[in-house]
């Protein structure tokens, strides 16, 4: 039995036929590759927008099941409707919660964040009325900032208040005029104004710690009288009823029985004290402020370091009683 091969042609064929073809062919697709890979653009730092929106509101004296049932759902419920959100997270404490809602991929964080600012001010209402405004902050995930520390010791005969103080009002306008720098905070411990009841003589005097609270709110206000007149001169009068001092707060009258005005004194202890008392265990020792870039490339990073180092010197001289870490 014979078989008869029948050649079929084929496009390749030419290639066999005609070598100086391919060859030329793989010549001019080496050249146009590499031709593409030198002009081709590399970015070092993709355009990707990730943001999230954290939302913190604090509402002090209360539990945590109270501020997760009167602040955080009512947060939640608005937030989640927002477009282009992906999920919302919330973490409660005693007196403060912190909602952080994601948003989509290259979703724009300007767009969601007046949305959110809306619907917040929609359900002001509903929260309770010794609850804060909530403060929204924007917080990109594509590009985390990078932080730069500055710490200070506390020295003997200095309270860690009046060194935050220091801080708040001539290191942290220095390291916000920096170039670069997105935002300065200070870690410090606040001060305040704590007041220590005593709970016999409240009983003994009839004061309950409502009427103290009403009393501190009535004289927390500035107000105006209006003005005095004449035909040379104008004055405008206001009444301040500021109170700076422990001795103001402890002259202040909580309530009047008959011809006896009982006063803050007489039932607290009053002191110059801190916003928190449950950080003096770990942050005793020192306070510090730290300044953040939002993009954190090589160049600024290097600039904002440099920066900081020129600025370092001109700032010891305002703490003459302090030392940098």
């Amino acid at each position: 039995m014979t078989s008869v091969l029948t050649h079929r042609p084929r496009w390749n064929d030419v290639f066999v036929r005609r070598p100086i073809v391919s060859v030329v062919l793989s010549l001019a697709l080496l050249l146009v590759g590499l031709r593409a890979a030198i002009n081709l653009p590399v970015i070092m730092f993709p355009v990707i927008e990730s943001s999230s929106l954290e939302i913190t509101t604090v509402y002090p004296g209360a539990s945590a099941e109270t501020v997760r049932g009167f602040v955080a759902e009512p947060i939640e419920r608005v937030a989640s409707a927002v477009p282009g959100v992906d999920y919302v997270e919330s973490t409660t404490t005693s007196g403060s919660s912190l909602i952080k809602v994601w948003l989509k991929l290259n979703e724009n964080s300007t767009d969601a964040l007046a949305e959110l600012n809306t619907r917040l001010s929609q359900i002001r209402f509903e929260l309770p009325d010794g609850a804060e405004d909530p403060a929204i902050d924007v917080v990109r995930a594509d590009s985390p900032y990078a932080s730069f520390y500055l710490a200070l010791s506390i020295p003997e005969g200095e309270s860690r208040s009046s060194v935050t103080d220091l801080m708040q009002r001539d290191i942290l306008p220095r390291l916000t005029s920096l170039p670069n720098v997105q935002d300065a905070m200070n870690s410090g411990i606040r001060p305040a104004m704590r007041i220590w009841l005593d709970t016999t003589r409240m009983a003994a005097l009839g004061v309950s710690a409502n009427d103290i609270q009403q009393a501190l709110r009535q004289n927390n206000v500035i107000s105006t009288f209006g003005r005095a007149k004449n035909t040379s001169q104008q004055i405008d009068l206001v009444a301040n009823t500021e109170s700076r001092t422990p001795e103001d707060f402890a002259s202040m009258i909580i309530k009047s029985n008959s011809d006896v005005d009982i006063r803050l004194g007489d039932v607290a202890q009053v002191e110059a004290g801190s916003r928190s008392t449950s950080l003096l265990a770990t942050a005793w020792w020192m306070s510090s402020s730290s300044a953040s870039t939002p993009h954190p490339e090589p160049t600024k990073l290097l600039s904002l370091t440099l920066c900081m180092k020129r600025s370092t010197p001109l700032m010891k001289p305002l703490m003459t009683l302090m030392s940098f870490l």
